[in-house]
């Protein structure tokens, strides 16, 4: 599909956004199939920005971009950026209302691309597993849903745009979680430790 230059993001009120590297356990499949189950879908302007390659030698991209010309997606509401420099990627972030990330293993601190979200103030929705931290799950329990559960996954997306108080509660969460990125009080962080050593 064509690149559409950063310069040309509309302000939305219907904003998705997926980027990172694409694979199986990453579940690009799964939000797809999700997205054509939601109500905000139809909202005239819907849009999906993948902020990804996806290339027809690799086999999973190959079954995504099957599935995108197999399902009856209104191909003008999904955009398929390719390769973008960190800027143009931050840009697409600033413009977005919500990042939706359905791992297949489940979210943790160490998901960059949760990190990013975080950092662009961008609210998240994903999955949970085992192997995520209990603090990270109790905190946002109600945002984030089994992995492959394409149901649940488009009934969260759906309440994030419909629902004010849900929307709020997941914008006001984010902001808090930002304080956990912040390299300054990180290393502020270190330092004390390393005087209290002393």
């Amino acid at each position: 599909m064509p690149h559409k230059e950063t310069e040309n993001i509309k302000n939305s009120n219907h904003i998705i956004t997926y980027f990172g590297f694409i694979r199986p356990d990453k579940g690009l499949d799964n939000l797809i199939r999700a997205i054509m189950l939601t109500k905000v879908y139809k909202e005239d302007d819907f849009k999906l920005n993948i902020l990804a390659e996806l290339n027809y030698n690799n086999k999973y991209h190959k079954e995504i971009l099957k599935l995108i010309d197999n399902i009856s997606f209104d191909k003008n509401k999904i955009n398929i950026t390719g390769y973008l420099p960190d800027y143009d990627i931050s840009k697409y972030l600033y413009n977005t209302n919500l990042s939706v990330l359905p791992f297949k293993d489940g979210l943790t601190y160490r998901r960059g691309s949760f990190i990013a979200s975080i950092v662009h103030n961008l609210p998240v929705i994903s999955t949970y597993t085992n192997l995520t931290s209990k603090d990270l799950l109790d905190f946002l329990n109600e945002y984030l849903v089994e992995p492959n559960n394409e149901q649940e996954l488009a009934k969260a997306i759906d309440r994030f745009f419909y629902d004010i108080s849900y929307r709020n509660k997941l914008i006001e969460k984010v902001k808090k979680m930002k304080d956990l990125f912040d390299w300054n009080k990180i290393a502020l962080k270190h330092k004390r430790l390393y005087k209290e050593l002393e």
